[in-house]
């Protein structure tokens, strides 16, 4: 008991070392074009009398993140253009992007939306496609900047740094939004990637294995695309390791956007869900984030990533609970606390165990791959099962049937921990 306080004290001092707050600045530069692509746009767009069709295709502005994975491998693989080579292979892509996301910004709110729909859409992707860039290469930077053992806390800060640009771009958006004019406000919002682009020019390059070489075009191909899927394939376990990402949210997914029509049927109004989910729970979800970083310190990886995973099942209950009694805030404020709180202790450990799987040589496109697979129940499963499933039974029996749902991951989960616990380690890639 003794040695306690003094456990607790050594895993939050980790949080005040300057790699971790490098690692929150260039968060904040990743979450800065979320808001700006989103719920900005679309607030202008609804000004401005664009039709509802044409907003709603707005939404497929998030497709980018879903196919990173198809250019990760040159960022991954090949030098930055022009004098930005000086800079290493991370600095120089990522200088590059945040420089672009600039410019793009900036140029997306000079036109009017109302006759230049197409070009103002054309911005939107470009802008989408430089973001979805500068996550690779930051998550590359992550794996590689950080030791093994910083790695649940490198993710649990780069979310804060995330959820601070979300907040802050999207309220002083909507706000100047009441006194300025739109490329106006553009300018101003294009200004907050300046934070990532200092923070990137004076921070460290670092250290990486790479098998670079003159070759020719199909052998780089073969390196670039085909290498970080034959490595990893070299994993023992890796069947069940991807079998377990893949499932990992799947209990969680399976509620998906029918957790909003529930609080509907309960009587809530918008305002009262608004806080409960957008403000309340976008903290907890970061207060989960450390907390899962603290665990993870404590008790290990996995068995962290196994509580945080048992802890969101359970939470589900809570549902259960507001079926039964109805229209209640503080039933309300208990699950979104309970289901945010878990849900970052999952995400911050699951970004933690994607990258000690990741080899160095190909960080930016392994982590692209297996982060993208984790969304696949959400993209394209959830859509097709929440819905039928909410129809066809009552809250109660739906809760019970999502609760379910987590208990595939979990299985597999505790087969990984016995067979094939991770060590942490990374070697060099074989000759390929």
């Amino acid at each position: 008991m003794s040695n306690s306080p003094k456990k607790f004290f050594d895993s939050m001092t980790v949080y005040f070392q300057p790699r971790l707050i490098i690692m929150l600045l260039l968060g904040f530069s990743s979450g800065v074009p979320i808001s700006i692509t989103g719920d900005i746009v679309t607030w202008w767009l609804a000004g401005a009398g664009v039709c509802k069709t044409s907003i709603g295709f707005f939404c497929f502005m998030t497709l980018p993140y879903m196919l990173k994975p198809l250019w990760a491998p040159i960022v991954d693989q090949m030098n930055p253009p022009f004098f930005l080579k000086r800079f290493g292979q991370r600095k120089g892509w990522l200088l590059l992007c945040q420089i672009v996301l600039i410019l793009l910004i900036a140029l997306m709110g000079q036109g009017d939306p109302k006759d230049h729909i197409e070009l103002m859409g054309l911005f939107a992707l470009l802008v989408v496609i430089c973001s979805a860039t500068q996550d690779i290469i930051i998550d590359a930077y992550r794996i590689e900047f950080l030791n093994a053992s910083e790695y649940t806390a490198g993710a649990s800060v780069s979310v804060l740094g995330y959820r601070i640009a979300m907040l802050v771009t999207g309220s002083l958006g909507l706000l100047l939004s009441d006194y300025l004019s739109w490329p106006v406000v553009y300018l101003i919002l294009a200004g907050f990637m300046l934070v990532g682009l200092v923070t990137t020019f004076f921070c460290q390059e670092p250290a990486r294995v790479t098998i670079r070489e003159k070759k020719s075009f199909l052998e780089w191909v073969k390196i670039s695309y085909l290498g970080p899927l034959r490595d990893f394939a070299q994993r023992k376990g890796w069947q069940w390791i991807l079998l377990f990402i893949l499932l990992y949210y799947f209990g969680d997914q399976l509620i998906g956007r029918m957790s909003r029509v529930f609080y509907k049927e309960l009587g809530f109004s918008g305002t009262e869900v608004a806080f409960a989910t957008k403000t309340m729970g976008l903290w907890i979800v970061v207060v989960g984030g450390f907390v899962g970083a603290t665990l993870a310190f404590r008790v290990g990886l996995m068995r962290a990533m196994f509580i945080s995973s048992v802890f969101h099942m359970l939470s589900n209950f809570s549902f259960i609970f507001m079926a039964y009694i109805g229209h209640s805030l503080f039933a309300l404020y208990l699950t979104v606390t309970l289901e945010n709180l878990s849900a970052g202790m999952m995400s911050s450990c699951l970004v933690s165990y994607i990258s000690h799987l990741c080899n160095r040589s190909f960080s930016a496109t392994q982590y692209a791959l297996l982060s993208s697979l984790s969304s696949v129940p959400r993209v394209f499963f959830s859509p097709l099962l929440s819905g039928p499933l909410a129809e066809r039974f009552d809250w109660v029996t739906f809760f019970l049937v999502a609760t379910a749902g987590a208990l595939p991951g979990i299985f597999i989960l505790l087969l990984l921990m016995k067979k094939f616990p991770i060590d942490g380690k990374r070697v060099s890639p074989k000759k390929l």
